[in-house]
């Protein structure tokens, strides 16, 4: 729980040094527009006692909005994780999500809501913290981390479709 919280703020520190440093220079785009629906595809560890996991996750824009030359993404997310090895684990999540890109072709995002347990059973809260990189207009790239603090979590890459 301690590296997740440090990794968070480790982010969080680094987007708000870029957000003061270059504001100024139009450094950041939004890569997603209202209406979008972006899935999301994770193969990697599975965190805590598990050595395998996999996610998919299905994400609904809703709408988009700036604070003063910074413009932010946000919407819906739903979430399905599985985890292997030694045993099984299955969880749902459902998440609001945030994005904010820089026109490195870099999208940043963070998601945070409700998760369910259903191997094991248990109910908690739900977070993702990820980054994308653009290789079209369709096709990303990315690291995600995506935990439920009653079931199952991955911490690893895959690909996003924007469709």
């Amino acid at each position: 729980m301690k590296r997740r919280i440090l990794v968070g703020l480790v982010l969080g520190m680094m987007v708000f040094a870029t957000m003061t440093v270059s504001a100024q220079q139009n450094i950041f785009v939004s890569y997603n527009k209202t209406g979008h629906m972006n899935v999301y595809a994770t193969v990697g560890w599975g965190g805590g006692y598990w050595l395998l996991g996999a996610a998919v996750s299905a994400e609904f824009v809703i709408g988009q909005f700036s604070l003063g030359p910074v413009p932010f993404d946000w919407g819906i997310m739903a979430s399905g994780v599985m985890n292997f090895l030694p045993g099984f684990g299955i969880g749902a999540d459902a998440m609001a999500t945030l994005h904010l890109g820089l026109i490195w072709n870099l999208d940043f995002y963070a998601g945070l809501g409700l998760g369910v347990g259903i191997l094991p059973f248990g109910v908690g809260l739900a977070q993702t913290v990820g980054v994308v990189y653009k290789l079209s207009d369709t096709l990303y790239l990315q690291g995600q981390e995506i935990y439920n603090s009653n079931g199952p979590g991955v911490y690893g890459v895959g690909i996003v479709l924007k469709l």
